[in-house]
């Protein structure tokens, strides 16, 4: 047994422990190999008079690494609320103008028995509902991690929500112009996108106080060999974006450094240089690469690149969709939700289509359906957070008292939540969603049960 064994066993388990060899003899090859895998010093038995000051020296490294980890984490935080502060006077802004077209419509609709008001109303309402819900996706990204969830995202529409999030035409003495030239979809996740384009689009606005010119750009390219080797990104077709400013540009020594975590030339109350490394790892995440260009007084060009997706692009849904969707059932579907409203608005909307529905305000008074012999329940719309048993808890429980229910959870947190429950038998539909959403999240999740369980010669419980 050696020492470079035990450095190996120790460093597998921790890095925050010092290790020195203590030694009667060691070679320069040895001893230069024993530092590469981790060891903090080497002392030669004839000069043990060295060891404590080795020691010491050791645990105020290890000190100093302690606290500057601390450090960082705190930095991280601060910028994560510094990125949300820079957006919330433009956010409280937008959501005020919702609220009041929400509330004004409503009331309008109220004192009015109109047809033409009610349906323009009732237009304008869930026009306003929509934009708050895509703001609401954007400021989760903000405030947490959310996991990877790639699709084929419109370009154009991640970049319009950006500069609508970022309040740019009212920026004093701000143009945006833009040439948006791709019809590929690219495969990214688009909230996270949404996010690294904000970034961008903040740094440019804080590069030009006085004014200037942001030019946005999109093209679809083919990325060949050689190129691709460069760029440090797979052969094949890619989505271009390049976002560009007018503003005081770079300085050649700070180029190279602008992606690090923490690296910043900004003032002290204006940044804390976390904004370009979030968006380089949401770039690479996806698959892509980002490359900038930059002059002193000229401005400064980041062009991304973007894996592209064979599918259509997931629309914004204010895309115009049939009015109503008829999608028949006759099961009957027991709905579990702390909030009355939502749980009245879920039980009328699977009413209105056929389905047999009884309601349950918590896990707790649902259970008692699976542990009677009837009514039959042959699908569970449960939400994600109520009070007392969380949704996979109560979802165990009841495949416990009745196996193989199929279960559509809703909730308006991340929907990792729902972890090892993503079965054939389970579903995860996010808050807030709408009537076509949810009818068909429901029959798809109703017909592939029904069509595993022929094949199996089984029905439900």
């Amino acid at each position: 047994f050696s020492a470079l064994e035990a450095l190996r066993i120790l460093r597998e388990e921790t890095n925050e422990v010092p290790f020195l060899v203590v030694t009667g003899s060691i070679d320069e090859e040895t001893a230069v190999d024993a530092l590469k895998r981790g060891a903090d010093d080497y002392i030669i038995k004839d000069s043990l008079a060295r060891l404590p000051a080795a020691i010491q020296q050791a645990v105020l490294h290890y000190d100093e690494r302690r606290k500057r980890a601390s450090i960082e984490r705190q930095l991280y935080e601060a910028q994560r609320l510094e990125a949300l502060g820079r957006v919330a006077a433009g956010v409280a802004h937008d959501f005020n103008n919702l609220l009041t077209i929400i509330q004004g419509y409503g009331q309008l609709m109220q004192e009015s028995p109109d047809p033409l008001l009610q349906e323009s109303g009732l237009e304008q309402i869930l026009g306003a509902a929509e934009r708050a819900s895509r703001m609401t996706r954007q400021l989760l990204t903000f405030g947490r991690r959310q996991s990877f969830r790639p699709a084929a995202t419109d370009i154009r529409h991640a970049l319009e929500s950006a500069v609508a999030l970022v309040a740019l035409p009212a920026s004093t003495g701000l143009r945006v112009e833009h040439a948006f030239h791709a019809k590929r979809s690219a495969w990214a996740e688009a909230a996270q996108l949404e996010q690294a384009f904000v970034n961008l689009l903040l740094n440019a606005r804080d590069a030009m106080p006085m004014g200037g010119e942001i030019r946005l750009r999109t093209d679809d390219v083919d990325i060949g060999e050689n190129e691709a080797a460069k760029l440090d990104i797979p052969v094949g077709p890619y989505v271009k974006v390049s976002i560009e400013d007018t503003g005081h540009g770079i300085e050649p020594e700070h180029l190279e450094h602008i992606f690090e975590p923490f690296f910043t030339t900004k003032p002290e109350t204006r940044g804390t240089g976390l904004g370009l490394s979030s968006t380089f790892g949401i770039v690479r995440q996806a698959g892509g690469t980002i490359r900038v260009s930059s002059e002193v007084h000229e401005g400064t060009r980041f062009d991304m690149f973007l894996p592209a997706s064979d599918e259509a692009h997931e629309r914004s849904s204010t895309t115009a969709t049939p009015r109503t969707m008829s999608t028949g059932g006759k099961e009957t579907v027991l709905v579990v939700d702390d909030e009355p409203a939502i749980r009245q608005l879920i039980h009328r909307t699977l009413q209105a289509d056929g389905y047999r529905v009884l309601e349950a305000g918590h896990a707790a008074e649902a259970l008692r359906f699976a542990k009677s012999a009837s009514p039959r329940i042959d699908m569970v719309v449960s939400d994600m957070r109520m009070p007392g048993m969380s949704g996979p808890e109560f979802h165990d429980a009841w495949q416990s008292e009745r196996a193989d229910t199929p279960f559509l959870f809703t909730s308006g947190h991340a929907a990792e939540l729902i972890g090892d429950l993503t079965t054939s038998k389970t579903r995860f539909l996010e808050k807030p969603f709408t009537r076509n959403q949810l009818l068909a999240s429901l029959r798809t999740l109703a017909d592939e049960c029904r069509l595993k369980q022929s094949e199996l010669g089984s029905g439900p419980r």
